[in-house]
């Protein structure tokens, strides 16, 4: 059930990515010199290419340590043992949840299904938001870049019979 209602979004999400790379090279490079305009473009493209690598790595910390710290209070707030409880958030953890099919055929309780439920919600929703948080950081750096390129445009002499 979750992963079909978390599927819209992040395709929305993929594709949102997409279509910010091409505005994001629109918007810097103009602002260079075309003498160094290869190496904007290069280090844009490396920066880039390890907000890639990165991005889902810091998604992934984040939602390791939400589940950590948030699966066994869920857990025992249905009345499993803490010992208990944290085995099976450190299970979770450390599988990176493909154990979570077979952990529902192990627990007994209907309770125990929905803590463990409501635990990974919660936990992908933290690692949601902190994602979100850095793509408006991103959104918000590109409205200051566009700000400061039309100042440089309206600080630039019309030259005779141009439109600059």
């Amino acid at each position: 059930m979750f992963a079909s209602g978390a599927a819209l979004p992040l395709v929305g999400y993929g594709i949102s990515l997409g279509l910010a790379s091409a505005q994001l090279t629109g918007t810097v490079l103009p602002l260079v010199s075309e003498e160094i305009s290869g190496q904007r473009s290069a280090m844009q493209s490396t920066v880039r290419q390890i907000g890639l690598a990165m991005g889902p790595a810091v998604s992934g910390a984040v939602l390791s340590v939400s589940l950590v710290m948030i699966l066994p209070a869920q857990l025992e707030s249905q009345g499993m043992v803490g010992q208990q409880a944290a085995k099976l958030a450190e299970a979770t953890t450390q599988s990176a949840g493909t154990n979570i099919n077979q952990l529902y055929m192990q627990v007994d309780s209907a309770n125990t299904i929905d803590a463990f439920n409501a635990g990974i919600a919660q936990a992908t929703q933290i690692s949601i938001m902190v994602a979100a948080a850095f793509l408006l950081l991103g959104a918000m750096r590109v409205w200051q870049l566009r700000r400061s390129k039309q100042q440089v445009r309206d600080q630039r002499p019309m030259l005779p019979g141009t439109n600059n």
